[in-house]
């Protein structure tokens, strides 16, 4: 990798985004891009892995329908990359799965619909926080 990707990847967070894939998200995906560097996967194993595999500054996550299951993959994430930030987007989770997601680490939620124009100013100032708290 040259000097330049290198540099443009440090100034340019990873997000990782897991969720299906409809207009809304291919919204997201495209203004995310002009500022952040998007992985986006709407498979479940992928999350899994991907989450395990690299590092991401932030991972956005909508909640799967077996929505127990994320708790279990909120566990490993975390243990795997106690670094990232994690927002969970949608669904309607039970309010102890929820609270158990905000317990293990998660930083905000963001029911649907999805306010994309206040999600990406979220994520800003996130990302924002946690560059200054590295200075």
């Amino acid at each position: 990798m040259v000097e330049s990707q290198t540099r443009t990847l440090a100034a340019n967070p990873r997000i990782l985004l897991y969720c299906s894939e409809s207009k809304d998200a291919k919204d997201l995906v495209s203004q995310l891009s002009q500022k952040y560097v998007v992985i986006q996967t709407s498979r479940y194993r992928e999350l899994e892995i991907l989450g395990a595999k690299d590092v991401y500054a932030m991972m956005l996550i909508e909640i799967p329908r077996h929505e127990k299951a994320i708790l279990k993959t909120l566990k490993f994430i975390f243990k795997r990359q106690p670094q990232s930030l994690v927002v969970m987007l949608n669904g309607l989770p039970e309010q102890s799965t929820l609270a158990a997601a905000f317990q293990l680490g998660i930083c905000d939620y963001f029911p649907a619909p999805v306010n994309i124009s206040l999600l990406i100013e979220r994520i800003d100032v996130l990302l924002n926080e946690k560059r200054s708290e590295k200075i």
